[in-house]
């Protein structure tokens, strides 16, 4: 056997972009040089990164809003001077926390996988690695605010005065009921009450108390951010709500 040297008796063109993994993915040209003539077309496989074997810094996982489910961040792998936001899969095992506290860690996991004839399936990353991500608070302003209206309280009848009162308050995000409820551990929202436009109401303590219209301001709060606003009516306590109302029966005509 005779033992070719590059340059001298040989010359080596490689053909096309010869970047994604896979087998016989890459191409060169051998042609002849010196003594040789001719050339030969070579077909040779293309591995797969190992994931593990980046350097650090080399993975950023997203940080991802909260949405009351396990996370569902997006990554970009950096290799050789190109990012990367496929060929691997990203999952976290970690509860949803609120922003600000200690990170949620992710698992990248490459899509090419050795079968049992040693060829990767296609994928240019393999194996697994880990990195780190926030989940950030959700705005609320997109919630759905509903304030019923209220009766009014009579405090005194002479002077008439009138105790602070709340409206029902019912607040969905989505498919998620939103909670107002420290005494169990969970505050999605604040409130702030205030008069209305032309408003005939009085607040007590910052809250409503005398008949008239007002507005309801909420407030995210722990895994929620922003703010949405909604009106509701504190109505003359002698003035019977609709909803107290019970239907007896109705004649048709």
């Amino acid at each position: 056997a005779v033992t070719l040297t590059e340059g001298t008796d040989f010359t080596v063109d490689f053909d096309g972009d010869n970047v994604n993994a896979g087998t016989e993915a890459g191409q060169l040209t051998l042609r002849g040089a010196g003594n040789y003539s001719g050339y030969k077309v070579v077909k040779f496989d293309i591995l797969p990164v190992k994931l593990g074997t980046l350097p650090e810094g080399s993975v950023k996982v997203d940080d991802a809003e909260y949405t009351g489910k396990p996370a569902k961040p997006t990554a970009t792998v950096s290799f050789n001077g190109k990012d990367y936001t496929e060929g691997f899969t990203v999952s976290s095992s970690d509860v949803n926390v609120t922003a600000a506290d200690t990170p949620a860690s992710a698992t990248l996991t490459g899509a090419a996988v050795m079968g049992e004839d040693g060829k990767y399936s296609a994928g240019n990353f393999t194996g697994t690695t880990t990195g780190t991500f926030h989940i950030l608070p959700a705005s609320i302003a997109p919630a759905t605010v509903v304030a019923g209206d209220v009766p009014a309280v009579v405090a005194t009848a002479d002077p008439l005065t009138y105790s602070a009162v709340e409206p029902g308050l019912y607040v969905t995000l989505g498919e998620l009921a939103l909670v107002n409820d420290p005494d169990n551990g969970r505050v999605d929202y604040n409130v702030t009450y205030a008069l209305a436009s032309g408003s005939t109401g009085e607040l007590l303590n910052g809250k409503p108390s005398k008949p008239g219209a007002y507005t309801v301001t909420v407030t995210g709060a722990g895994n929620y951010k922003d703010s949405v606003t909604a009106g509701f009516t504190v109505v003359d306590p002698d003035k019977r709500l609709i909803t107290d109302a019970v239907l007896v029966s109705t004649d048709a005509k």
